[in-house]
Order: C-alpha cells, then sequence, then structure tokens
C-alpha cells in the first residue's frame, strides 16, 4: 500500500491534530484588613471600605478569595492575631496572594516586613497599585522599603506624641487610660475623657478594702465572697485572686495614682479614704513577710518596732519576727541579715520590756477623776454657746437666699442688669457659704469625742494589767494606737508615745510628786485642758476639742483634707450652676453684639459647639433655672450634661 505524503501547506482536519483547549487556572489569594483600635471598627471608620475595596480588586484580577483576615489593634508590636493566622494559612494552604489596602495596613514594624519577605508571597497593596513579587525591580522593592519605613516611623512618632499627651493630663491629675474596675470612663464638662466611680462596681470596691482592712479575710475568701455578690471584671469575667490583690494594692481608689513611675494626686473621686487605703498596705506588707518567712500568725511586734542598729545609721527598718522550734518567737531586720550582722531580739525580753514602759502611764483615780471633769464640763459650755451662735447664724443664711430668690426674679423680668446681677449673687452666695462653714464648725463641740479621750487614758492606765490576756492582734493594735517608731537595740528599747500617752510618760517620769505633773498650783495642769475659747464670733475661733488628741497632721492627712474641701467647693457651686451663669454671660454679650459664638469659643477654650451646648441651658424652665442658681434641694445631683439633656 503506498503512503501519500502530505504536501507542505496543506492542511488535514483530523480529531488528533487539534489542540485541546487549556482552562485558565483561578489564583487563589487571601484578604488582609486592619484598624487601629476597637473604637474605630465600633464606628465603621474603614473596615468595610477596605474588604469592599478588595473584594472588588479580586474579582477584577480573576483572583478566588480563600479567607478574610481582620485585625483590630495597633500594628506596633508584632504578634497580631489575625496577622499570625495568616502567615498560618498561607504556608499551610500554600497560598501566594495577599490583597491588602496599603503597606500601613500590613505591617507596621520591621519584624512584620521581614517575616512575609522570607516567604515570597505576592503582595497587592491596591491603593497603592503596586505589585510586588520576588522578580520586582530593585526599585520598586526599594520604594517599598522606604514605605515600611514611613509607616515606623509614624507609628514611632504617633506613640511619642500619644505617651506626652498622656503624661500631660496625667499631671493635671486625670487618669490617663483606661478606667479601672470600679470606675467608668465619661466625658467631662470640658469635654475630656475623666474617670467617674462605677454606681454597680464601687461600692463593692469600697466593701472589699473595708473587710480586708478588718483583718478577718484573706485574698481567697476575698475572692470567692464578690464572685458570689456578682463582681465581674469589664469583660464579664469573674475576679480571680490575683485581680482582688491588684485592686487592694491600687493608690488610684484613694485618689491618687502612679503613672510612668511619677506619683500625681488625682482629680477624680476616690472610693476610699486614704486612711483605709493605709491600714490595707499595711496588712498586706505584713502577711507577705509572714508568707516568705513560713510563719503562719502575726507577731506581736511585727512591723510595729524598728531596729535600733540601722535607725542609728540612717534607715529605717523594721523588725519581723520568725518562731522558732515552735515555741520561740525572734525578731530581727532584714538589712542586718543581708550585711552579716544579724541581731535577734528575743520577744520575751520585748514584753518585758514594754511593760516596764506601759506600767509608767498610771494616772492617780483623783487625778483621773479631774480630767473627765474638766473635759465634759469644757463641752457642755462649748455646746450651749454653739446652740445660740447656730440659730442666728441659720437665719441670716436663710435671709440672704431669699434676697438671691428675689433678684433672680427681678432678672428675669428684665429690671436688672445682668452684670448687677452677677455681682450681687456672687457675693450674697459667698457669705451663705461662710455662714454654712460657721454653722458646721460650732457642730464640732461633740461630747463623744471627749469620752472617746477619756478612755483612751483609762486604757492606758490599765494597759499593763490586761497585757497578758489579749491576744498577739490585741497587743499589736494597742501598740499601733499608743507608739510609732519604737526603736530596738539587742540590749535595751526606745519606746516612743503618742499624743496624749506621751503626757502620761512624761509626767510619769517627773520624779517630785505621785501627781506631779498632773496638777499646778490652780488644779488641773494646763496641758490637760483645753484652751478656754474665746467669744465666739467666727469659725476660726471656736474651740475643736479634738485637737486635744489627735496627732500632728501628716502629708496624706493634710492632702486628704484638701481633697474633701475641694470636693465641698464643688458641691456648695456645682459645675451646672457655673454653666448656667456663663450661658447668661454669653447671652447677653451675644444680644449687645460685644461677641459671637465663635469669639466665646476662642476666648474660653472650648469649640464652638460645646457653647452652643452650654448655652441651651437657658432653654430650661425658669423655676429649673432658678432653683439651679439658688442651689435648691431639689436639682441637688443636676449635672450640666442632664440639664443640657433636659433642656433639649
Amino acid at each position: 500500500m503506498a503512503r501519500t505524503r502530505r504536501r507542505p501547506g496543506s492542511h488535514q482536519s483530523t480529531s488528533a491534530s487539534q489542540p485541546k483547549p487549556v482552562k485558565p487556572t483561578v489564583r487563589k489569594c487571601v484578604i488582609y484588613a486592619r484598624v487601629s483600635s476597637q473604637e474605630q471598627r465600633t464606628e465603621g471608620f474603614s473596615i468595610e471600605a477596605q474588604l469592599e475595596l478588595l473584594r472588588t480588586y479580586a474579582t477584577r484580577e480573576k483572583l478566588e478569595v480563600v479567607e478574610e483576615f481582620v485585625d483590630v489593634e495597633t500594628a506596633k508590636k508584632a504578634g497580631r492575631t489575625e496577622f499570625t493566622n495568616l502567615l498560618q494559612t498561607v504556608k499551610k494552604r500554600k497560598i501566594d496572594v495577599v490583597l491588602c489596602e496599603k503597606t500601613d495596613r500590613l505591617y507596621r514594624n520591621i519584624s512584620d516586613w521581614v517575616t512575609i519577605d522570607k516567604l515570597s508571597l505576592e503582595i497587592h497593596l491596591v491603593k497603592e497599585n503596586v505589585v510586588l513579587t520576588e522578580d520586582s525591580r530593585s526599585h520598586d522593592k526599594f520604594i517599598h522599603g522606604i514605605k515600611v519605613l514611613m509607616a515606623k516611623n509614624y507609628i514611632d512618632n504617633l506613640a511619642e506624641e500619644t505617651a506626652k499627651g498622656m503624661r500631660q493630663k496625667a499631671r493635671q491629675g486625670w487618669w490617663p487610660h483606661a478606667a479601672p474596675l470600679g470606675y467608668l470612663n465619661q466625658r467631662g464638662l470640658d469635654g475630656k475623657n475623666i474617670i467617674v466611680p462605677d454606681p454597680d462596681r464601687a461600692p463593692m470596691i469600697g466593701q472589699m478594702f473595708e473587710l480586708y482592712a478588718g483583718g478577718e479575710v484573706s485574698l481567697l475568701e476575698l475572692k470567692k465572697r464578690f464572685q458570689t455578690l456578682g463582681l465581674r471584671t469589664k469583660k464579664g469575667n469573674i475576679v480571680s485572686k490575683s485581680t482582688v490583690h491588684y485592686i487592694l494594692q491600687n493608690p488610684i481608689y484613694m485618689g491618687q495614682f502612679c503613672w510612668k513611675g511619677d506619683w500625681h494626686k488625682g482629680k477624680h473621686q476616690p472610693i476610699i479614704p486614704g486612711t483605709l487605703w493605709d491600714q490595707v498596705q499595711d496588712l498586706l506588707d505584713e502577711r507577705s513577710k509572714s508568707a516568705r518567712s513560713g510563719a503562719s500568725r502575726l507577731f506581736t511586734f511585727t512591723g510595729v518596732i524598728l531596729c535600733g542598729v540601722c535607725a542609728e545609721e540612717g534607715v529605717r527598718r523594721v523588725l519581723t519576727g520568725e518562731e522558732k522550734k515552735k515555741q520561740y518567737v525572734y525578731y530581727s531586720c532584714a538589712r542586718c541579715r543581708d550585711l552579716g550582722r544579724p541581731k535577734y531580739h528575743s520577744e520575751r525580753k520585748l514584753e518585758r520590756r514594754v511593760l516596764t514602759e506601759l506600767r509608767k502611764l498610771h494616772i492617780p483615780q483623783e487625778v483621773m477623776r479631774l480630767v473627765a471633769d474638766a473635759l465634759r464640763g469644757s463641752v457642755v459650755d462649748a455646746g450651749a454657746n454653739s446652740d445660740r451662735e447656730r440659730e442666728g447664724l441659720f437665719s441670716q443664711a436663710q435671709e440672704l437666699r431669699r434676697k438671691i430668690r428675689t433678684a433672680f426674679d427681678d432678672r428675669l423680668a428684665g429690671r436688672l442688669p445682668l452684670a448687677v446681677y452677677a455681682d450681687l449673687v456672687e457675693g450674697w452666695q459667698i457669705e451663705v457659704e461662710q455662714l454654712e462653714n460657721r454653722i458646721s464648725a460650732y457642730s464640732k463641740a461633740d461630747a463623744t469625742l471627749m469620752d472617746l479621750g477619756i478612755t483612751l487614758l483609762e486604757l492606758a492606765t490599765t494597759a499593763a494589767d490586761t497585757w497578758k490576756s489579749l491576744s498577739d492582734r490585741e497587743r499589736r493594735e494597742m501598740l499601733v494606737a499608743a507608739t510609732h517608731n519604737s526603736l530596738s537595740w539587742p540590749d535595751r528599747i526606745e519606746v516612743r508615745w503618742r499624743k496624749p500617752f506621751v503626757f502620761l510618760a512624761e509626767s510619769a517620769n517627773d520624779p517630785d510628786t505621785e501627781t506631779a505633773g498632773f496638777l499646778s498650783e490652780n488644779g488641773l495642769s494646763e496641758k490637760w485642758l483645753p484652751k478656754q475659747p474665746p467669744a465666739l464670733t467666727g469659725p476660726e475661733e471656736v474651740v475643736d476639742i479634738g485637737t486635744l488628741w489627735r496627732r500632728p497632721e501628716s502629708s496624706r492627712q493634710r492632702e486628704i483634707r484638701e481633697r474633701a474641701e475641694r470636693v465641698r467647693a464643688a458641691r456648695e457651686n456645682p459645675p451646672v450652676r457655673v454653666a448656667l451663669l456663663n450661658a447668661m454671660r454669653w447671652q447677653e454679650e451675644i444680644e449687645a453684639g460685644a461677641a459671637t459664638k465663635a469669639v466665646i469659643a476662642r476666648r474660653e477654650g472650648y469649640t464652638r459647639a460645646r457653647v452652643t451646648q452650654i448655652m441651651k441651658l437657658l432653654d430650661l424652665d425658669a423655676e429649673v433655672r432658678k432653683a439651679v442658681l439658688v442651689m435648691d434641694d431639689s436639682v441637688a445631683g443636676l449635672t450640666a450634661k442632664a440639664a443640657i439633656a433636659m433642656a433639649g
């Protein structure tokens, strides 16, 4: 059979010679989007816009989206949750295409850049119209590296400015971070973010401090108790033992806080007094020392007496107790142990020396009776005078309030210019505050405080006799109440008494007579009698009998008092009243053509929207405005925010 040769150029139509059509392959990719904070995501800042852009791009480029990853956190540090999942996915499923909006959305630190570069991925930065692969030109890679460094510089600068702003806010007395448990973040009248007590959790926090200060419960018991009461973290988790410990050590609850190593006095409302916080810290320290030393009991002199050897070197160190052979207790100083010169103090010897000092606190019965009669008599005299004065001052305050109401009516009727009205009301209001302070001062002559002082004297007289019948805790409480900064050496002790016990010790050391120091030529010694009060004409002349027993005011006590005075000042002239007076003054200026809202905003440091918001207070009902200006009880507790909402 002859073969036929195909001529060049001829076409043979056979099925075998036809090439098979090649199906186009669809490349797979993943999408990554990121915002810097949960707030941006909640407000829809950019997540949906990013995803929509990337999905459209994938459809246009015929890319199949396998998975989408969204991070809602800062990219300053490596280790973002969804970013890590993205890396694991591309490795596991062998995906080599990643879609992202732009450079600073994908990585803003060098570590992430190096990690992605090692995977040899194809990066599509859609908004920048850039596709980066291993085969990209060196110039393109160089420009991309510059953008990464610029992104890193941006986040570093942003962090620096943020830290600067937070430090400045801390210096102003405001907590610059998320509110701790027991507080809530809230916008203040000036638009700044401040913290206020959480009405649900703050009472529980205060109760937690009070229970622990009682010394009868442990951290574990506190945790269980407040878990039962329903205390939860802001994320809804139950409180742990470590959370309870952190709360008890946090000074923000007593009005102070530490930010970046600097201590600041906060302007927020404290939940507990500073004295309660100090008491809790002392107890935490004692239990911590006992736990480290393996002790199961709170020793009598632990934390109460200082090391005399260290004190001579200008260093303050307390003695801590340790039980030996389950029956002997010895006290020592940690610093002396570290320096290789341990000085041990036997508890029995310490007890004998302290008892010797306690026996010196003895008042003869006759002198004790004279002290009690003199102190109680001074209370009766002061109380009779203060009742008469209080009634007269109350009448004066009522008359001034009546004048303020009348002036307000004249102002509403247009009979009284704003400038005259403001001067009159301000002067009358100052007089009312002064009268109220004087009324409060007269109430301090309280017999209860005097009975407490007499009880302390009786306790001091019988302390030595009752010492043996007391427990370790009760003995320790007695020493804390009567002494401070006492010093002990291995061979002697120096007891330093608090007032009034120091007067007893000094009187007992007088060798002349049994009652020397207690009695003078005219009867009772002057140092045991309160000073005779002058004519009661003002609050500065009222005798505060409590000062006879009160120790000199410490810096912590002074801070607490000053904070209380600021709180009282805010209560006496509440922000809502200040805002209403400002609104009335601004309205007067605008009507007279002397200023506009923009001018007022620049002058007062507000935004124009804030000025408009405050001026809404003028829309309040006339009776409500009147009640706010005279601070009537019917609007007690009304905030400026609530008043603006009421007016709107």
